[in-house]
């Protein structure tokens, strides 16, 4: 084989044309890498227009939540269970009165343990009292309210034979005050029973002997306890006399008695008290009229 030789300059002819091919190689190659790469990388979104809203939709109804279901554990609300004696008649026209039964004015009836044939029973219900007969009947005895506050009802207590009355609950209050009430008149309601005029004149005429004690130059307190003095040394002297009376009626003594009776009753007149209570008995054996 032949053997070639160059000389210097084409050597280096031959190594330019070699850098050249790698440079265009190496240009290409970066070409396609750059293409691959940017094939895969993800451009950027356009920054779009923000949403106008849709003024014409409605907005949307809320959600009304489940009811709470009740538990065994849990709080309950329950129904009163209604009394065993009482029944609800449907109209008052279905009532049939019978013994031991009774229709409120409500339409409640109301039954109870009857009384004997000739006697009566008292029945409370809804803060009223009854009296009941044996037949069936009714009529509501219940007692009105006759005064206006406490201090009267108080009062009153003094004033009416056999109350019994608190002076602690009467003094110390207001000298002003107690006047006004005092002096206040009693205004009738037209349908007051003889019971009830007795008890109003008596509170009446007790305020009549306050006012005449304090113009007199004593004090309404001073007045109280006076009378509660009073009241109780009178009811002491006459419980006596009423014993003395009827131990002389317990012995057969009716004339022996009845004399014992008006003598004492004349010595508590002139201390002021009042005359003893006989009983209806008592006084019909001294020959007295007695109404029932």
């Amino acid at each position: 084989m032949p053997i070639v030789t160059t000389s210097k300059r084409g050597r280096s002819q031959v190594a330019s044309r070699k850098s050249k091919i790698f440079v265009i190689a190496a240009v290409a190659i970066a070409a396609i890498v750059a293409v691959y790469l940017g094939a895969r990388v993800t451009r950027p979104r356009q920054p779009q227009p923000p949403e106008v809203p849709d003024t014409t939709a409605k907005p949307a109804t809320p959600k009304v939540p489940d009811a709470p279901v009740a538990t065994e554990m849990g709080p309950k609300v329950l129904e009163p269970e209604p009394p065993t004696n009482i029944v609800v008649a449907a109209t008052t026209n279905d009532y049939v009165k019978k013994p031991g039964q009774m229709m409120l004015p409500n339409g409640t009836i109301l039954t109870f343990p009857p009384p004997k044939e000739g006697e009566t029973t008292k029945v409370l219900a809804n803060g009223r009292i009854y009296e009941c007969d044996s037949e069936g009947n009714w009529r509501d005895t219940t007692k009105r309210k006759l005064f206006d506050n406490a201090f009267e009802s108080n009062f009153a207590n003094l004033a009416i034979e056999g109350r019994s009355f608190i002076p602690a609950f009467l003094v110390g209050l207001d000298p002003d005050a107690v006047m006004k009430t005092l002096k206040k008149d009693y205004v009738l309601k037209g349908d007051e029973t003889e019971e009830e005029l007795a008890e109003i004149n008596a509170f009446v005429e007790m305020k009549g002997v306050a006012l005449d004690y304090i113009e007199q130059g004593g004090t309404f307190d001073e007045f109280v306890t006076e009378m509660a003095s009073f009241v109780q040394a009178e009811r002491k002297i006459r419980a006596n006399s009423l014993k003395q009376v009827m131990l002389l009626y317990k012995d057969g003594k009716i004339e022996e008695a009845k004399t014992k009776a008006e003598s004492l009753n004349a010595m508590l007149a002139e201390e002021g008290y009042k005359p003893i209570k006989l009983p209806i008995h008592v006084r019909r054996a001294f020959g007295e009229e007695v109404d029932e």
